[in-house]
């Protein structure tokens, strides 16, 4: 049996009303076994864009060929969803609700002009049809965490200075099923429990944090050349909401030890592993193939990559 008390916790707990669902249907290349995979947005809230994305995978057997239990049940699911239009998409009357168990996983890549991107991504496991003990809709996390930054958050004001919200911006690791671990950024602590927050926690500091997605809609100018009013466009900002905070771990605590190590060498080590994962990505532009399929690296990108590695150097 597991020990639930030393278990890492990476837990996304969505309940919903399918808003969009995207479901492919194929095998996997190498034995092909039966899979499908689903891009799904989920509302959470009263309006529309109080939504979460979640994205999942699913093969008809494990990795030892036995046959999984949730395959059938979730695919017919989602099948009938698509085929009898039951998402807000579709302008269904009642769209379909559902339970969806996720966890935050590396989502790292890189943008149309190269930059790259360290995210999180929520990743699917296991849905159903909501019922009522599913409770109300919902969007919540739970998650153990490294707390490497813990900063104020300032925005700019009409002159272009910087000046405090009363918020903070928290940042650092927790980890996949796998043990590995992933990024998560710019994790937001309202100003009514930032006080706390900061006397309670130090960077460098392992705990556990609850939290929820916060959806709200707002106005900017659009951007363009030209004279004249220019028009506003409304876009959603979501945040993740950190409401509540456990003790932090002791350093000589079976997890603290598993995950941090002394003076973090344990997480220093997972994170050089990770870089080189992302150094070897194919969709690492510094990773370019010429017209005859060779790798070529221009002398700026192997200067970029030196730099990148040596900033991995630089975790902490």
């Amino acid at each position: 049996a597991k020990n639930d008390k030393n278990e890492i916790k990476n837990t996304i707990n969505l309940v919903g009303e399918v808003a969009e669902l995207e479901l492919t249907e194929t095998q996997t290349k190498e034995k092909g076994i039966p899979m499908f995979a689903v891009k799904c947005t989920v509302k959470f809230g009263e309006e529309n864009y109080e939504a979460l994305t979640f994205k999942l995978l699913c093969t008809e057997t494990n990795k030892d060929g036995q046959e999984k239990k949730s395959y059938a049940p979730m695919l017919e699911m989602f099948q009938s969803i698509v085929e009898n239009k039951l998402t807000i998409a579709d302008g269904a009357e009642t769209p379909a609700r559902i339970a969806v168990l996720a966890k935050f996983e590396d989502g790292f890549f890189w943008d149309a002009d190269g930059n790259f991107k360290d995210v999180a991504t929520v990743s699917s496991s296991y849905a159903k049809l909501a019922t009522s003990k599913d409770g109300e809709n919902k969007a919540e996390f739970l998650m153990d965490v490294y707390l490497k930054d813990i900063k104020k958050e300032t925005i700019k004001d009409s002159d272009g200075d910087e000046e405090e919200t009363g918020r903070l911006r928290v940042s650092g690791f927790t980890w996949d099923f796998q043990g590995r671990p992933v990024p998560f950024n710019n994790f937001v602590v309202e100003a009514d429990l930032a006080e706390d927050f900061e006397n309670y926690y130090e960077e460098g500091a392992m705990t556990k944090l609850e939290g929820t997605w916060k959806c709200t809609q707002e106005k900017a100018a659009s951007e363009g050349k030209g004279i004249g009013k220019k028009k506003e466009r409304t876009f959603t900002r979501t945040e993740k909401i950190i409401t509540y905070g456990y003790d932090p771990y002791e350093e000589d605590s079976e997890k603290y030890e598993k995950k941090i190590g002394e003076d973090a060498e344990v997480l220093r080590k997972a994170l050089k592993e990770r870089q080189v994962l992302i150094d070897s990505d194919e969709r690492n532009p510094v990773n370019k193939e010429d017209s005859n399929g060779s790798v070529t690296k221009s002398s700026s990108d192997k200067e970029s990559a030196k730099e990148k590695k040596k900033n991995a150097a630089k975790l902490f």
